[in-house]
């Protein structure tokens, strides 16, 4: 995902960061923390070498600026988890504390330029979603979505999401936050590539959900007042 998506966030570098001497800190979940990017920072691999936060140096926040003492998003994380630590008993990286915690922390000690953020994912439980798909755990993929999925991103999610970029703008010390959005994952509908455990609806279905996780992410960066970055086409 770091590589992949480089280039559409060193556009995003360009507007947003200000200062080459001023530090970029990462919050977020999985998208940002690098999982599946490669190697991880030692303290983030899986117990019982880490506590499976799953930090790569390939992330795109890190291509981007962050470092490795600034990279505070973790995978897994949820909204919650910025209040509230993610692994409170594992100070190894120190993920016993909660990210908005550390964020407090660097800004006090340290001229912040920008705040690159990802939430929502793990609260509408994405990838527990694209699993029962390819499991077909249900009858059919996403075949609750207008009255499952879909209420709870545009009311829960989104007033979730809004909720902890209001914090990280406050406690950011004046520096730019920005969130960033998620990329599509399958292909669209009508397009000749098949994933071969999606049909049709299915995939519309996906297509949909996409969508309005996308429009719940950018209205609630426009709520709190930051800047919201759409990269639904990325790995198009």
């Amino acid at each position: 995902i770091g590589a992949i998506l480089f280039a559409v966030f060193s556009v995003v570098a360009i507007a947003y960061t200000s200062s080459a001497s001023a530090e970029v800190i990462s919050i977020g979940d999985s998208y940002s923390s690098g999982e599946g990017s490669g190697s991880y920072d030692g303290n983030t691999k899986l117990a019982p070498l880490g506590d499976g936060c799953h930090r790569s140096p390939n992330a795109w926040p890190r291509l981007l600026g962050a470092t490795e003492e600034t990279h505070l998003a973790c995978s897994g994380a949820t909204t919650y988890n910025f209040f509230l630590p993610q692994k409170p008993n594992d100070n190894q990286a120190g993920d016993a504390y909660s990210q908005l915690a550390r964020l407090k922390y660097l800004v006090a000690n340290s001229p912040i330029s920008t705040v690159y953020a990802t939430f929502g994912g793990n609260d509408i439980g994405f990838a527990d979603i694209i699993k029962d798909c390819y499991l077909n755990i249900r009858t059919s993929c996403l075949g609750r979505m207008g009255s499952v999925e879909i209420p709870k991103i545009q009311k829960d999610m989104r007033n979730a999401v809004a909720t902890v970029l209001a914090a990280a703008k406050k406690e950011s010390g004046g520096a730019n936050v920005v969130l960033v959005g998620y990329p599509d994952i399958v292909p669209a509908p009508g397009r000749p590539e098949d994933c071969g455990w999606l049909d049709t609806t299915e995939k519309r279905r996906v297509a949909d959900l996409e969508y309005e996780l996308d429009t719940a992410l950018s209205r609630a960066a426009e709520a709190a007042g930051v800047a919201y970055v759409s990269i639904r086409s990325a790995l198009k």
